[in-house]
């Protein structure tokens, strides 16, 4: 084996200093701190400065005048237009904490993001609470729902839809009762146009925000209320969205329709979900939609413990037929159902 020779003009350690992390050469080292802080000749000093005392002079009385320009301006935007103080105040009250202990403390949290929708919020919120002001109001949570309401009933773009919706579901759980069941007609009238006319919307934000507020909404109502065909009608425009192929817009269905079963006047609310559970399981059993078989048998898997003895009987029989089906996803889903 051919021994590789070593070069013996190399630079090597002395013994004992291979840990020694200072070399005692640093050629390039030198030449660039001489580069970038070594001192210049003083002809050249003298020859590149152009500082003199005229110049100085000169740039003094160029910077007064440019401060008392700047004061100018800021005397001008502060006596100015309307919208440039409304700029200001926005900022104000998102940074300053004005919103804190409200039901909306942590909107305020959104006012450093940089999406468009979060900054929509904010400024729909600023122009409510400026509303409420102006009419000598004192920012309760009442006031803010009956302004949200309004605003929400004219609105007539997609994105401002989107923050009124937002906010007033935010609010609408710290509404008194009282208030939720003088103004429900109007109310429900609002929220139930708003969800038929944007149903078709790509986007899922919206829609949402309707949903838990028209399911709060009839969570407040008492039974005489639910005696009404339009409330009924409401219930199940709620249940349709359950088996919605957009699941941010399926979960608030759900999760609304739980509540009215387990809130709401059991005897009507329980009934109509029963039989909107049945007529779906046999609808879409036979014909393969597995997905929205799926979606249901979750449903019922919720409120189906809350159901009465004859819709008990009637759940139980839809699910053995399904049973015997061809489907080997479904009969799975429906053993599991059983089991649990």
């Amino acid at each position: 084996m051919t021994r590789l020779k070593a070069n013996k003009k190399a630079k090597r350690w002395g013994k004992g200093q291979s840990s020694s992390s200072n070399p005692s050469q640093h050629k390039f080292r030198s030449e660039a701190k001489s580069r970038r802080m070594g001192p210049q000749s003083a002809k050249s000093s003298l020859k590149s400065s152009t500082l003199t005392t005229e110049a100085l002079a000169r740039h003094e009385k160029q910077s007064v005048a440019d401060v008392n320009m700047v004061l100018e301006d800021e005397e001008s935007t502060r006596a100015g237009s309307r919208s440039v103080r409304s700029g200001w105040t926005l900022g104000t009250e998102f940074t300053s904490g004005a919103y804190d202990g409200t039901a909306f403390q942590h909107v305020q949290k959104l006012w450093n993001s940089s999406l468009a929708s979060h900054k929509q919020i904010c400024a729909v919120l600023a122009a409510v609470t400026e509303v409420i002001t102006s009419q000598g109001g004192s920012q309760t949570d009442n006031e803010y729902f009956a302004t949200l309401m309004t605003a929400l009933e004219s609105a007539d773009t997609e994105d401002t839809a989107t923050a009124l919706a937002f906010l007033l579901s935010v609010v609408i759980e710290r509404v008194a009762v009282v208030v939720l069941k003088s103004k429900f007609s109007l109310c429900s009238k609002v929220l139930s146009d708003k969800l038929r006319v944007y149903s078709s919307m790509q986007s899922s934000s919206l829609l949402k925000s309707l949903i838990g507020c028209l399911g709060t909404l009839l969570a407040a109502q008492e039974k005489a209320v639910w005696s009404e065909p339009s409330t009924i009608q409401m219930l199940h425009t709620l249940s349709s969205q359950t088996v919605s192929s957009k699941p941010k817009v399926r979960k608030a269905a759900h999760q609304a329709v739980c509540k009215l079963v387990k809130n709401a006047p059991k005897a009507t609310v329980a009934s109509e979900v029963a039989s909107f559970c049945i007529h779906e399981l046999e609808a879409r059993g036979g014909l393969g939609d597995s997905t929205k078989v799926f979606h249901t048998l979750a449903l019922l898997r919720d409120v189906i413990s809350l159901f009465s003895h004859q819709n008990l009987k009637t759940s139980c029989e839809s699910l053995l037929r399904l049973m015997t089906l061809s489907n080997a996803v479904s009969l799975a889903v429906v053993f599991t159902f059983l089991i649990n």
